[in-house]
């Protein structure tokens, strides 16, 4: 069996093909010009978009999606499966077992988290890969400049 390591890799180079396919047909789409500005009152314009976008473009973007989340779940099942004490903690681990994602917590909360909200989907998980998983939170503290997760990234 291949392990959550190799597999995440060979996950995240199916995602950058998908990427560099939708690179493509985006290339393909605007060297049609799809667009259209026109001149509006007061020296206003406006952008038509006649032509839409092929639907090829989504259906890659989350096919990519996808395999890059996987990726994550592989990983961690790989560090949680090294824990030889997992089945004593949670025996249907391997069911419950995922990367996972907050995106919001509620106002009256702090970061960072503590490992017992994720303890269903990071049965047994060492508090160093627990650390690491924490900090990648797509939730963030706006008000600390230090506190960079991805999804301030994101807002770029």
């Amino acid at each position: 069996m291949i392990s959550g390591i190799k597999s995440a890799k060979l996950k995240l180079a199916r995602a950058r093909k998908q990427l560099r396919a939708i690179k493509r047909c985006i290339a393909r789409y605007s060297s049609t010009r799809p667009h259209k500005v026109t001149a509006k009152a007061k020296g206003k314009k406006k952008l038509n978009i006649p032509k839409p976008p092929p639907r090829e473009i989504s259906i890659l973007a989350g096919e990519m999606v996808y395999q890059m989340r996987s990726a994550l779940d592989h990983l961690v099942f790989d560090i949680i499966k090294r824990n030889p004490n997992v089945a004593t903690v949670d025996p249907e681990w391997r069911e419950h077992c995922q990367f996972p994602l907050r995106i919001e917590i509620s106002k009256d909360r702090s970061t960072p988290l503590a490992k017992g909200e994720f303890s269903r989907s990071l049965p047994g998980i060492s508090d160093r890969a627990f650390a690491i998983i924490e900090r990648m939170q797509p939730f963030s503290d706006e008000d600390d400049p230090r506190d960079f997760r991805p999804r301030q990234k994101l807002r770029g």
